[in-house]
């Protein structure tokens, strides 16, 4: 089970994406895509690569990763890396790394 971050929490609550500490219509968090056989085969490099904490779908594609960091400034090697697996993951058109401070 991944623990979501206060911070991530409020991103995702200031942009829609959760109501009232819940995940909207199309959004999936990590807990959900572990549970959903499908799901977790079609996100699998996701899920252990990028380590998603939730997945922004519409219409069944996927647009949007979400994943956490508890640093306040990254390094910025580990941004260009996950931004790497993403990239090559090929999916997700947009990756969200959100901390403490910054989305």
């Amino acid at each position: 089970m991944v623990s979501v971050t206060t911070s991530y929490l409020q991103a995702m609550e200031t942009t829609g994406f959760y109501r009232n500490g819940l995940p909207t219509s199309g959004v999936f968090t990590r807990e959900s895509l572990e549970k959903n056989k499908e799901k977790y085969i079609k996100y699998y490099s996701a899920i252990k690569e990028i380590k998603v904490t939730g997945i922004y779908e519409l219409s069944g594609s996927p647009c949007i990763y979400f994943t956490q960091l508890d640093q306040i400034d990254p390094n910025p090697q580990d941004l260009a890396e996950l931004h790497k697996l993403a990239w090559n993951h090929g999916l997700a058109p947009l990756l969200w790394v959100i901390t403490p401070t910054k989305v």
